[in-house]
């Protein structure tokens, strides 16, 4: 028997307790989920709305930023994969078909070669065997094609979910980028993956990293300094553009990092900010909202817009590198939750607490 959280319906959940199912054949793996970092997309799916991108409606049991234990695995994919029984594992959440283009081309979390949908974990519902496809859960079955990363030793479960939000941090700021040693970065943003974008342009080795964030943001800004940005603007009351202009002599920034969600003005300040020649980057979904974009603007300045969708291998194999490193970044996990409190969990991810960073379900809390 295993415990989930699972979402019934938008806005429901409900503590259960499940017989585990046979996994489908002798090279799928049982996952004892230790920790899961929540984020922005888990709350579009607690709300209903994520259902209208095409994913497929509840019960389902979310979680997508999963680290456990290994407890059952077969042999094949245990040789595959480099890990045994007992390993800590941090598990990707796209699931790569390993045939389609993208796959092939190592673009694999937007992978096309399933039948019905992309396989995610956290979204995938429950009537689909083995069930348990979700890190709200006491245990999470793996699928053969799964990719996981081995936890450095002695780096807490807890704070090695960051890896989630460090991937994607890493691949947005610096492989999506291209940005190089001794160059500038504005991050808009000072959220999960704002916070994040610093760590991983400072390992970079960044010259100049800016942070922006709205004046809600004011203790998280105090969390990017702390981190190593160099400076920070409250949009509420400074001049973005002047800020960045200011600290570049006139030039502006090599690349500038939207991590923002929802808001559709940051992709105007970012071409605001961003030097001749420079990139944008653009991670923050807008829920389906239209940016107003002088495309006169991006051509004669030749601006580089790259979008920017999750991370794969490298970028998270990077993160929990840095995570190794520097374990003291686990400070920015703020509120923990076991998973007789999912609900409240999800409330603190969509409310205003100011000090609320990082957001985790432990189930064996």
């Amino acid at each position: 028997m295993t415990r989930a959280a699972v979402l019934t319906g938008p806005g429901a959940i409900e503590l259960q307790t499940i017989q585990r199912p046979p996994l489908p054949d002798g090279e799928w793996a049982w996952l004892r989920v230790e920790a899961c970092g929540l984020c922005g997309t888990d709350v579009e799916q607690f709300d209903g709305s994520f259902t209208g991108s095409g994913w497929p409606a509840g019960p389902m049991i979310l979680g997508h930023e999963v680290v456990g234990v290994i407890e059952e695995i077969g042999a094949a994919t245990a040789q595959r994969w480099g890990v045994a029984v007992g390993d800590r594992v941090a598990v990707e959440p796209s699931i790569p078909c390993g045939s389609c283009q993208p796959c092939l081309t190592g673009e694999y979390v937007s992978c096309r070669g399933w039948p019905t949908r992309p396989l995610a974990y956290g979204f995938v519902p429950m009537s689909t065997e083995p069930m348990l496809w979700g890190g709200w859960s006491e245990h999470m079955a793996l699928h053969p094609l799964s990719v996981v990363h081995r936890v450095p030793d002695g780096l807490d479960p807890g704070t090695a979910t960051l890896f989630n939000a460090l991937g994607a941090a890493h691949e947005w700021t610096v492989r999506r980028s291209g940005l190089g040693a001794g160059q500038s970065v504005v991050v808009l943003g000072a959220g999960q993956r704002g916070l994040a974008s610093v760590v991983a342009a400072r390992a970079a080795g960044a010259g100049l990293v800016i942070v922006s964030g709205t004046p809600h943001d004011h203790r998280r800004l105090r969390h990017a300094t702390d981190l190593g940005a160099d400076r920070v603007v409250d949009i509420g009351t400074d001049d973005l553009a002047a800020a960045v202009l200011e600290a570049t002599g006139g030039r502006g920034v090599d690349v500038v990092v939207d991590t923002s969600a929802g808001a559709v003005e940051p992709v105007s300040q970012a071409i605001d900010c961003v030097a001749d020649g420079g990139t944008v980057v653009l991670g923050g979904l807008k829920q389906g909202r239209s940016a107003a974009l002088d495309v006169d603007r991006v051509v004669l300045r030749a601006i580089r817009i790259q979008g920017a969708r999750s991370a794969g291998w490298p970028a998270y194999h990077r993160a929990l590198e840095l995570l190794g490193d520097d374990p003291g970044l686990g400070s920015l996990r703020t509120h923990v939750f076991d998973l007789e409190h999912a609900s409240e969990a999800m409330a603190v991810l969509k409310g205003d607490d100011p000090d609320r960073v990082y957001v985790g379900i432990d189930p064996a809390r």
